[in-house]
């Protein structure tokens, strides 16, 4: 230990010099890191309310039309939706009990059914955004519009998260690289204050 004394004191010494250029550092270095954050959860944020565009308006206008007691045949369509590889955008009917009454989404050649807990949120809102992951793997941009009418119901419509989750994940290495090259100069400019 005392073989190690010189050197403890050396940099107690250093740190004692640089202390304002190093809490400067520390500042630098934590802003960056906030800001990179940041940016990565606006980014977020954004690419996965736009995820919910399409499916919204469709789940809107058809709890609209079922509203007003029209046939569920043209709202439905007849083209199935495979999750398991397709990206369309698919919808469901369901009554105010929960039970499946139409759909055209199937998932490995099955149909499947939402979870009667995010029908009875939405039923108490009115509406409901939520990320439906029926099996590991597919995961679901969902909407979910309550109506009313002479036959009550939900109407749920929803795409694959998986074009959306792409670019989230492009953001965060965009963010990362962000954040690797501010901290890098940051480094490169407190080494030369350092040094000077």
């Amino acid at each position: 230990m005392h073989g190690l004394k010189p050197y403890f004191d050396r940099l107690r010494r250093i740190l004692k010099e640089t202390r304002k250029e190093t809490e400067f550092f520390v500042a630098v270095c934590f802003l960056i890191t906030i800001m990179a954050i940041f940016v990565y959860t606006v980014a977020h944020s954004v690419i996965r309310n736009a995820a919910n565009d399409p499916q919204n308006a469709m789940a809107m206008d058809a709890a609209f039309l079922l509203s007003h007691n029209a046939p569920m045949g043209p709202i439905v369509p007849e083209i199935g939706v495979e999750l398991s590889r397709s990206q369309e955008t698919f919808i469901q009917v369901y009554d105010e009990k929960g039970s499946l009454l139409d759909s055209n989404a199937t998932l490995n050649g099955k149909s499947l059914k939402i979870s009667k807990k995010a029908l009875s949120y939405a039923k108490k809102h009115g509406e409901s955004y939520t990320t439906w992951q029926p099996e590991k793997g597919v995961r679901i941009a969902a909407v979910i519009v309550a109506f009313q009418g002479q036959n009550p119901g939900f109407v749920v419509t929803g795409r694959s998260l998986y074009t959306a989750e792409s670019r989230i994940a492009d953001a965060a290495k965009l963010c990362l690289l962000f954040w690797t090259i501010m901290m890098l100069s940051a480094y490169s400019f407190y080494r030369f204050r350092v040094r000077k």
